[in-house]
């Protein structure tokens, strides 16, 4: 049964890797390409919210809790 399945499948397989290969390379990227250049400003405002606001807090966090210790134990 397998052996009659075998090459159907990977046929079917091997097309539907292409179409979806295809749309990736000329669908997908172009468009994220895009994205990604347009919003150049909203990276740099981003990243400065991420400076000003949550970097403080979780390196204020981290000094908080780096004298915590774990021990692992067998008995």
């Amino acid at each position: 049964m397998s052996l009659l399945l075998a090459v159907p499948v990977s046929l079917i397989t091997g097309i539907l890797f292409a179409i979806l290969s295809c749309l990736h390379i000329w669908c997908i990227m172009p468009c994220v390409q895009i994205c990604l250049i347009n919003m150049h400003s909203i990276k740099t405002i981003w990243g400065s919210v991420l400076d000003i606001a949550i970097s403080p807090f979780f390196k204020s966090m981290g000094k908080c809790c780096n004298a915590i210790n774990l021990r692992l134990a067998r008995d």
